[in-house]
């Protein structure tokens, strides 16, 4: 919950991140993030914390590649957004990404969170979104190679549109409060 609570401070009132049901958790697939201008789930993603007796990040990964291949991930308990109203939906050929905090990361993340103030990040929160944005930055490319070597191309392919769609939000979703910090001083 650490990590939805921190995505949805850092990307603020266009996005909705929320956490996936119990079904769709089986599958691999923690949280969806919606951005809710273009209605457009951007991507799935699945928590990660190393040291914690789980899987390994390699294994994660390896997850990841297969999702890819395949065309993403499908969740059967989905939402969409209809004349200002949440919609349950199916969805389908969704980019899945991975995040993944060690034990002592995870310790120093959960001092700093601000429970209090769930609408933006504090300077201490604030390296903390920023990993997270960069782990998702950092698994593009991983996920277009293995696109391409995916067998079902109709479903790589709406896989693609999706991912182009996430690419083009990733830019905004990067935050520096150190530079908006100083410049309101």
């Amino acid at each position: 919950m650490m990590n939805t609570l921190l995505l949805h401070k850092g990307l603020g009132k266009d996005y909705i991140v929320v956490r996936t049901c119990e079904g769709d958790d089986y599958s691999g697939v923690d949280n969806i993030i919606v951005h809710k201008p273009s209605v457009t789930v951007i991507c799935a993603f699945d928590d990660f914390h190393s040291g914690f007796g789980s899987d390994s990040e390699e294994k994660k990964m390896n997850y990841i590649k297969t999702a890819s291949k395949n065309g993403g991930v499908d969740l059967d308990h989905g939402f969409t957004i209809k004349e200002g109203k949440l919609v349950t939906k199916a969805l389908h050929n969704i980019p899945i990404f991975y995040i993944a905090f060690n034990v002592i990361e995870f310790e120093k993340a959960l001092q700093c969170l601000d429970t209090k103030n769930i609408h933006s990040l504090s300077l201490k929160e604030e390296p903390f979104y920023n990993k997270m944005i960069q782990a998702f930055e950092d698994q593009l490319p991983i996920i277009e190679q293995q696109m391409l070597l995916g067998i079902n191309t109709k479903k790589t392919s709406i896989l693609k549109e999706n991912l182009e769609k996430f690419k083009k939000l990733l830019p905004s979703m990067k935050r520096s409060l150190n530079v908006k910090d100083q410049e309101g001083s």
